[in-house]
């Protein structure tokens, strides 16, 4: 179900620890290129609601239609409680973009 009409379902609401009833308050991942240690990563942050027993898969491609799984590829750099309930996850591609990298996408799979 999607109660509050964003295109966001009430599971994933709950997942991200955003409320199922409110349009505004949709959850959202922001990729980014961030430098760590001397180079440049593809990373992946998101809310996460901390009760939720679900776990994630950061999913990688570079064609939109093939997409790889593997924990291996994977690394989480981050998992900040905000306080609230809720704890802002970063995860990085572990090996290092510059401009020469072929295109690549990330997208996250909530089980």
């Amino acid at each position: 179900d999607d109660d509050d009409g964003d295109n966001v379902s009430n599971y994933l609401e709950y997942y991200f620890g955003s409320s199922p009833d409110l349009a505004t308050d949709a959850p959202f991942a922001d990729a980014r290129i961030q430098r760590i240690g001397g180079s440049n990563y593809l990373t992946l942050s998101f809310p996460r609601n901390l009760l939720t027993g679900g776990s994630f898969e950061v999913q990688l491609s570079s064609d939109l239609r093939i997409w790889t799984t593997d924990p291996a590829m994977f690394e989480t750099i981050s998992n900040f409680d905000n306080g609230d309930g809720t704890a802002e996850v970063a995860v990085r591609y572990l090996r290092p973009v510059d401009d020469g990298s072929k295109k690549m996408f990330l997208r996250l799979f909530v089980n």
